[in-house]
């Protein structure tokens, strides 16, 4: 028996699917401020947990020509600026600790402020461990790191 309807479903099918495609892009080009604010956070998140994973933890110092802005600032306890100071921040500390490794429990955004909590651990060449709490605050521009705080928590062994 030949279906009645074969030749109409398909195209009918089609403008539905291009329908939906056209109220769905609508949409998205719509999207309110905080919408759009919500993207950024998620973006910068993004950039801030490839600096942990692939800069700190896997000492790929090189990268941060990538990810950290040429006039990046450190609030440390002697302030640093400049991409060149940051890169050479971790070399020292990478040369002084082995197993220099950051694990995050929490990581938050609001706009151009990202802030990781977590655990910084490592062991000196003369076999001293470190263990800290830690929580980075970072403030983004342009997709790049621009400002970092940090602030440390002792954890007795």
């Amino acid at each position: 028996m030949r279906n009645p309807h074969r030749g109409v479903l398909v195209p009918l099918a089609a403008n539905c699917a291009c329908l939906l495609f056209l109220l769905l892009a609508s949409s998205v080009a719509a999207l309110p401020a905080h919408a759009q604010a919500d993207a950024r956070a998620i973006a910068n998140k993004a950039v801030v947990m490839e600096v942990v994973q692939q800069i700190i933890n896997a000492r790929q110092v090189d990268l941060a020509d990538d990810l950290v802005a040429a006039d990046m600032v450190q609030h440390l306890d002697r302030p640093t600026e400049g991409l060149e100071a940051y890169k050479a921040h971790y070399q020292k500390l990478f040369k002084r600790y082995r197993d220099y490794t950051l694990e995050v429990s929490h990581v938050a955004a609001d706009g151009d402020i990202v802030v990781v909590h977590g655990r910084l651990y490592g062991i000196t060449k003369g076999g001293n461990k470190i263990n800290f709490n830690v929580a980075d605050i970072y403030r983004m521009a342009g997709g790049k790191l621009a400002e970092r705080w940090h602030v440390e928590q002792l954890i007795n062994n």
